[in-house]
């Protein structure tokens, strides 16, 4: 049996960021995925750089998003699941377009949904996973 697997959705900045340094220092295998390019190698040790794989996905793709949590379970059981990235817009419900407003949907409900529907059938069945989803006042104007 290899290491356990987390998988954390917005994981190169705030709560995601902490959690993928936490699971790296506890010794998972973490994947972990954010919108932007990203460089671990500022932020997490070197010797635990080995224990993360990167990949660039904006989660209001949850097609990409679900495709690559299958991808992961597809190697191995996953153990945990963490649904971090929000999609924020820092001005008034009453200002967002409508454009805006289903981006918050896709990104901060969907995504959250597809990314679990994909990640349960993966989950041990002796074991079990654990799936928590973050969400943070940062959103909150």
């Amino acid at each position: 049996m290899g290491r356990p697997v987390a998988v954390i959705t917005g994981g190169s900045s705030g709560i995601g960021l902490e959690a993928v340094k936490l699971f790296c220092q506890s010794g998972y295998q973490v994947y972990t995925c954010a919108r932007r390019e990203f460089n671990f190698a500022t932020h997490v040790p070197a010797d635990q750089l080995c224990n993360i794989d990167y990949q660039k996905i904006d989660v209001q793709d949850t097609v990409r998003l679900a495709g690559w949590i299958h991808s992961i379970g597809s190697q191995s059981s996953l153990d945990v699941l963490i649904n971090n990235a929000a999609i924020v817009h820092k001005k008034p419900l009453t200002e967002f377009a409508s454009h805006e407003f289903e981006q918050s949907l896709t990104g901060n409900l969907l995504a959250v949904l597809e990314s679990a529907k994909a990640a349960i059938g993966y989950f041990d069945s002796k074991r079990g996973g654990t799936l928590i989803n973050v969400s943070s006042m940062a959103a909150v104007d």
